[in-house]
């Protein structure tokens, strides 16, 4: 141990991205651990806090610098904040840390931290933060995502941080069995699972009952939470895909069972299809994927705003249909 002191603090870690507070956390106890720092984590809805922070100010001959990590901190209920704050202010010795997912900012315990102490907010990643996450990840296995891979691997995991850094490990460990330096689409089609995303379900049912003022208020909805148009496109190239794929063999007479078997299909993405499939003919569905395509290509050679050419696919898409197709 090389007997270094931790900085003597304390720290409120709060926000709705609970990962990335993990991921600090550990970063703290990693550097507290070198230091010959005794590192102690306290549950406050399970433990009692209230014997916890008393010790803190109780002399010993043994007694040395900490870090206490209170996980669910503004779950503390046995006795007043007041006590609370006044025990914190002679922690000296301490590096105390707070952390609360849902942190309420309105509590006297919340005001004390932020002025005493120091704080991080954790808020959830959208849009070009989100994908510069990405690519930081995948860069620390000294590998890369092509762009379309990254746009697949955001549409599959969404902005659930936990699950992206699993498939970005799992990803980069399939590259590097193969000796390559990037992960393409194929790679993330071929190894991701894709969502089961009720969302996207709702959006396409809107489209499919013709339903133009709903389809566009859903669509909207994605781009509000900061879903890319090429991210969305890619969400209604794979369904089209598939009600393309299903009405075919529907057509074919091949019996539901063995169509969701054929099609490797969720029961729930086979149920939600099959009624989707006899709203289309199977002409619209093939030109509905032409578009889908012809839009691809907009987007990627910048012909056209991507969020407008967007909104005009779900309006023409949602139309009623024309006297000349066919079932």
């Amino acid at each position: 141990m090389c007997g270094a002191q931790l900085e003597s603090m304390l720290l409120l870690l709060h926000g709705p991205e609970s990962y990335l507070a993990r991921q600090r956390v550990r970063e703290l106890k990693e550097d507290a651990i070198v230091k010959g720092v005794l590192v102690e984590d306290i549950d406050c809805g399970d433990t009692d806090s209230k014997e916890v922070f008393y010790k803190l100010n109780t002399p010993s001959l043994f007694d040395s610098q900490k870090l206490l990590i209170f996980h669910d901190a503004f779950l503390v209920k046995e006795f007043e904040e007041k006590d609370i704050q006044d025990i914190l202010l002679k922690a000296n010795l301490h590096t105390l840390v707070f952390v609360a997912k849902d942190a309420k900012k309105t509590s006297s315990l919340f005001k004390f931290l932020l002025r005493h102490g120091k704080s991080e907010e954790f808020l959830k990643l959208k849009g070009i933060d989100l994908k510069n996450w990405a690519l930081r990840e995948i860069k620390k296995y000294d590998n890369s995502l092509a762009p379309e891979a990254l746009e697949e691997l955001l549409f599959s995991c969404g902005d659930d941080l936990e699950r992206l850094a699993q498939e970005i490990s799992k990803l980069a460990a399939f590259t590097y069995s193969f000796v390559k330096k990037e992960v393409t689409k194929h790679d993330v089609s071929v190894l991701v699972e894709k969502p089961l995303e009720p969302k996207i379900f709702s959006t396409i049912d809107a489209i499919c009952t013709r339903n133009r003022k709903l389809a566009i208020k859903l669509l909207s909805e994605h781009l509000h939470k900061g879903e890319s148009p090429l991210q969305l496109l890619s969400m209604f190239a794979w369904q089209f895909r598939i009600l393309l794929s299903q009405k075919d063999l529907m057509e074919r007479g091949v019996p539901a069972g063995e169509i969701a078997q054929k099609l490797k299909l969720h029961p729930f993405v086979a149920k939600k299809n099959f009624i989707a499939a006899e709203l289309f003919s199977l002409n619209e569905l093939k030109e509905l994927y032409k578009r889908i395509f012809s839009l691809d290509l907009a987007f990627k050679t910048g012909k056209g705003n991507p969020e407008q050419l967007l909104y005009l696919f779900a309006i023409s898409a949602a139309s009623k249909k024309t006297s000349d197709s066919s079932r």
